[in-house]
């Protein structure tokens, strides 16, 4: 299981990588795009794999995807340290409504996706 979910964390990362790249090459903003992006979307696909994992009558077959998906992939995928590391960049810029804004959006949206991810996984 360890062996999966490190494979996870690496596909994670890499996905995490490049898609940060892919629109930070897009987006020209002091406002991070790219976490922000990542870790809605990554709350997103946590909300649809445990509610599509979980609602079936085969809750158990999943147990050997989940952890290596969740932990592992989603785990590395998305980044709260980061998040952090760029709210204090925002704030040390002395744009302080940017780093409110950040922090606001990023905590209710990642809610809200995580929620439609639920709904949606059903």
């Amino acid at each position: 299981m360890i062996l999966w979910i490190a494979i996870g964390g690496f596909l994670g990362a890499i996905a995490r990588y490049r898609w940060g790249l892919w629109i930070g090459n897009r987006v020209r903003s002091p406002f991070p795009w790219h976490t922000w992006v990542i870790n809605i979307s990554g709350a997103f696909a946590l909300g649809v794999w445990l509610s599509a994992t979980h609602a079936t009558a085969y809750e158990n077959a999943w147990q050997h995807v989940t952890h290596p998906f969740t932990t592992g992939f989603l785990g590395a995928y998305t980044t709260f340290s980061t998040f952090s590391v760029e709210t204090v960049q925002l704030l040390k810029q002395k744009a302080g409504s940017t780093a409110v804004l950040y922090v606001i959006s990023s905590v209710l949206l990642s809610l809200m996706a995580l929620w439609l991810g639920f709904v949606w996984g059903r």
